[in-house]
C-alpha cells in the first residue's frame, strides 16, 4: 500500500527542506502524521506544491529530498515566476505545470490513496475522477465558509467550486471552532463521509522548569501573568488585546502580558504600547522553540484567545492541557463560528467573551479576576479536571487518522456524515 500526500509547502517545514534535516514546527497535525506513517513503515511520497514564488525561493526546479530520520520521499514542485504582467496568467501557468506533473505521478505510480489539503482542492477532484481513493484534509476552514458566498468567486474559481461537489471517500477536518459542519453540509456532496477531529496535545509529565518567565521579565510573584500567542493580525484579535491592556492600565495596578508572536512585527501596535506607557507591562517573545512552549503555558496565570476564525486551535488545547484559566471568544451567532466550542466546553470552565463587545467585556472580566485572584485558581482547577478527560494525546489522535486512511486505502467505506471524535 503506497500513499501520496499532496500539500502546499507549509512555512513550518521550509527549514527542514532547506537544511536537509527533519526539524518541523507549526503544523503538528501534518508532520506528526508523516512521522506516524514512517513509524508504521507505510510507503509514501509527499509532494509539496509551492503556491507562491516566496515559498520556492530556494527551490528553482523540481527537487527530491530525503531525510535520514524518515523512509519517505519528498518532492518540491516550485512556483515558476513567469514574466506575465497579469498575475492570473502566472497562476494559470503554474496550475497547468503542477497538473501535468501530478498526472505523471498518478498515472506512473501505483498509489492506493491520495491525500490532499484544502489548498489543492482541484487536485483532489483530479485524483477522484481518475478513480483513486481520495481523502481531502482541512486544517479547519478559516474564512473559506464565506469565500463562496460571493457569486463572483464561483465564477472566478469554477474548478475549486466544482471540486466541492464531487463525492470523495473521506473528508478529515480539524475541530478548531470554525463552522466546518455548516460548510460541509452546504457545499459538499451529501454522501461524502466527514470526520471532524479535535487535535491532540503533548501529554508530557510535569518536570522542573528549565527557566522562570517571571525572572526572565522581572515580574514579581503577585502580579497576574497573561499570555497571548498568535500573529499580530486582525483575525487573531491582536489589536483588541492591546486595546484591552490600555483600558486595564487605568483600573488595575498589577498585571503583565506576554505576547508570543514568532517573527511577526507590527510597528503600530508596538507604538501604541509605548504611547500608552505600557512598556513595563508588556513583553514580546519573538522566537520560542516548540519544546519550550509548554513552560509558558505552565507558568502563566491566564491565557487569552481572540481568534476570529475559531478558538479550539492548538494553542488553546495546550493551555487547556496545562489547566489554565482561559478567556476566549464566544460564538458568532451569524456564521456559527465557535458554536461547537461553546457546546464542547462548559460555561463554568472558561470565560467566554462577547464578540460584539470584545474590548469592554474582556477588560471587565480580567479586572474582576485581578481583584479576586482566587477565581483564577478556581477556573484553573475546573479546566484541569475537564481537560483531563476531554483531550487526547497526539499519539492517539494520529493513530486514529492513520486507521481511517488505511481503511480507505483497503477500499472499505467510512460510514456516517459529519461526526465529532476525540
Amino acid at each position: 500500500m503506497k500513499l501520496l500526500f499532496i500539500t502546499r509547502l507549509f512555512s513550518g517545514l521550509i527549514p527542514s527542506m532547506e537544511k536537509g534535516k527533519w526539524i518541523p514546527f507549526g503544523v503538528p497535525a501534518f508532520y506528526k502524521l508523516i512521522e506516524k506513517i514512517n513509524e508504521k513503515k507505510i510507503p509514501a511520497d509527499v509532494i509539496f506544491l509551492c503556491k507562491t514564488k516566496e515559498e520556492s525561493n530556494n527551490f528553482r526546479k523540481i527537487t527530491k529530498i530525503n531525510f535520514s530520520e524518515l523512509d519517505i520521499n519528498f518532492h518540491i514542485i516550485p512556483f515558476y515566476n513567469v514574466s506575465f504582467r497579469i498575475n492570473y496568467l502566472n497562476l494559470l501557468f503554474n496550475d497547468i505545470f503542477h497538473t501535468m506533473y501530478l498526472l505523471y505521478r498518478l498515472l506512473g505510480f501505483n498509489y492506493k490513496l491520495i491525500y490532499t489539503d484544502r489548498a489543492n482542492l482541484k487536485f483532489a477532484l483530479l485524483s477522484s475522477l481518475l478513480r483513486y481513493p481520495t481523502v481531502l484534509r482541512f486544517l479547519g476552514i478559516g474564512s473559506l465558509h464565506t469565500f463562496f458566498l460571493a457569486n463572483k468567486n464561483k465564477l472566478l474559481f469554477p474548478i475549486q467550486y466544482l471540486s466541492l461537489k464531487r463525492k470523495y471517500d473521506l473528508i478529515i477536518c480539524s475541530e478548531d471552532g470554525s463552522p466546518s459542519r455548516y460548510f460541509f453540509k452546504k457545499y459538499f456532496h451529501l454522501k461524502t463521509p466527514c470526520r471532524i477531529l479535535l487535535n491532540g496535545v503533548s501529554k508530557s509529565l510535569t518536570k522542573k522548569p528549565s527557566f522562570s518567565i517571571r525572572e526572565r521579565h522581572n515580574i514579581d510573584s503577585k502580579t497576574p501573568l497573561l499570555l497571548f500567542v498568535g500573529r499580530l493580525t486582525e483575525d487573531k484579535g491582536a489589536g483588541e488585546f492591546v486595546n484591552t491592556l490600555i483600558k486595564l492600565k487605568k483600573t488595575s495596578k498589577q498585571f503583565h502580558a506576554i505576547i508570543i508572536c514568532g517573527g511577526e512585527k507590527d510597528d503600530r501596535l508596538e507604538r501604541k504600547i509605548i504611547d500608552n506607557s505600557l512598556e513595563d507591562r508588556v513583553s514580546f517573545e519573538r522566537f520560542i522553540p516548540h519544546s519550550l512552549m509548554a513552560e509558558f503555558y505552565r507558568q502563566i496565570d491566564i491565557y487569552i484567545s481572540l481568534n476570529k476564525y475559531g478558538n479550539l486551535s492548538n494553542t488553546i488545547l495546550e493551555a487547556m492541557n496545562e489547566g489554565k484559566c482561559i478567556a476566549m471568544l464566544g460564538k458568532d451567532e451569524k456564521d456559527y463560528t465557535d458554536e461547537s466550542t461553546e457546546k464542547l466546553i462548559p460555561k463554568n470552565v472558561a470565560l467566554f467573551i462577547d464578540r460584539d463587545n470584545i474590548v469592554d467585556d474582556l477588560t471587565a472580566k480580567l479586572a474582576n479576576l485581578f481583584e479576586n485572584q482566587q477565581k483564577i485558581a478556581m477556573y484553573s482547577e475546573r479546566m484541569r479536571k475537564f481537560a483531563n478527560d476531554f483531550l487526547w494525546s497526539w499519539d492517539d489522535r494520529i493513530d486514529y487518522e492513520v486507521g481511517l486512511l488505511q481503511k480507505v486505502a483497503r477500499g472499505e467505506r467510512v460510514f456516517g456524515r459529519t461526526t465529532y471524535d476525540n
